[in-house]
Parts: structure tokens; C-alpha cells; sequence
């Protein structure tokens, strides 16, 4: 899944509806901040996230500041409904001067979400497993390069004697970055799988 926006205008209220891709709640958490952070003069950022696969589901949504169940609601109804997983959506919305209603909003909302989702490309969802490495402090570079080069995401990072990395990679490079991650270390260090996302 890469980012897809899409725009609805509702009685000149617009509703800008984004999806991105994420690995974990931090990265949903990362994405609303940055979202936030785009439209600081916006009325609203309603927000819904799903991680995970069905039976280790992480799930969050705001109405942010909207009627209860006006807007997060009707935008996490249609993510359930697309099939994506490991996405957040976000629905920023620019007050234009009418009051739409309860069920205005709750059609607003909910279209501006199923435009960007609709609009989101598909691809089979690859499955996660959890590393945790461990490598010295001048390894850590070199590290996390060979972690994004196998489509990684760094989750956590704890500096003590070794720096401990909580990474995801997709299952298939799991072996293969444990064997680079080994000989950067010579041998000290092979990652351990500690979850399946």
C-alpha cells in the first residue's frame, strides 16, 4: 500500500481523506502527528487505524473533536470494508461555514474515507515477523541500513552497553537479514524472533 489522498467538498466544507501504510501504532501515531502537522489551520483530523492480522488486531480511531460517531465511526466501517490491514486512514476537515448535521457528517466522513481507500492500490499483505538485535554502537548505521534494504521498520531503539533494535521484516527476508546482520557482527548478534506480527 503506498499514501493515496482524496478531496470532498460538502457545502463548502472540504474533507481531505489519506491513507499511508503502517507497521505498528507508533507508525499510525507518527503519521497523524505528521497529518496534524500539514493542515495546523484544519477544523478536525479524524483518524481510524488497523494493525495486524485478525486475531492479534490493533485498532484506534478519534472523532477528534466531531459528534461521537459521526466520523471516526463511518471511517473505520469502511476501512473494515476494504480488506486493508496495516493502514491508517485519516480524514482532515476545513470547516466551511454550514453545519452539516449528524448524518451530513457521518456521509462526508465516511465518503471521503471510501474515495481514498477505493482509490488505494491493493497488494496481497505480506506477513511480519519481530526481530530483536543487538549491536554496538558503531554497527548501528551499517545496521539499519541493512534492515530498510529488506524493507524493515525500526520500532524501538534502546541505547545501554549494545544498542537493541525491535525491528519488522517481511517473513521471507527474515533469514537473510538475520545472515547480514551476523556477519556485520561477526557473529555476535543474529536477531531473535520474539513476535509474528
Amino acid at each position: 500500500v503506498s499514501a493515496t489522498e482524496r478531496e470532498l467538498a460538502v457545502k463548502r466544507s472540504r474533507f481531505i481523506a489519506c491513507v499511508a501504510p503502517i507497521h505498528s501504532v507508533a507508525d499510525a501515531e507518527r503519521e497523524i502527528h505528521t497529518v496534524r502537522g500539514r493542515h495546523p489551520n484544519a477544523s478536525h483530523v479524524v483518524y481510524a487505524f488497523l494493525v495486524g492480522d485478525t486475531n492479534s488486531e490493533m485498532a484506534g480511531m478519534s472523532d477528534a473533536g466531531e459528534p461521537k460517531g459521526t466520523a471516526a465511526r463511518p471511517v473505520m466501517d469502511h476501512l473494515r470494508g476494504s480488506g486493508l490491514r496495516d493502514v491508517v486512514v485519516t480524514v482532515t476537515r476545513y470547516f466551511g461555514g454550514t453545519k452539516l448535521g449528524t448524518g451530513g457528517l457521518v456521509h462526508a466522513y465516511g465518503s471521503a474515507a471510501a474515495a481514498a481507500l477505493d482509490a488505494t492500490p491493493k497488494r496481497p499483505r505480506i506477513r511480519r515477523v519481530e526481530l530483536s538485535v543487538l549491536v554496538e554502537y558503531a554497527e548501528r548505521d551499517r545496521a539499519r541500513l541493512q534492515i530498510r534494504q529488506r524493507d524493515g521498520a525500526i520500532h524501538n531503539e534502546t541505547f545501554g552497553s549494545q544498542v537493541e533494535l525491535i525491528v519488522s521484516v517481511p517473513e521471507e527476508s527474515a533469514d537473510e537479514l538475520r545472515a547480514a546482520l551476523s556477519d556485520l557482527t561477526s557473529g555476535r548478534t543474529a536477531g531473535t524472533i520474539v513476535a509474528d506480527e
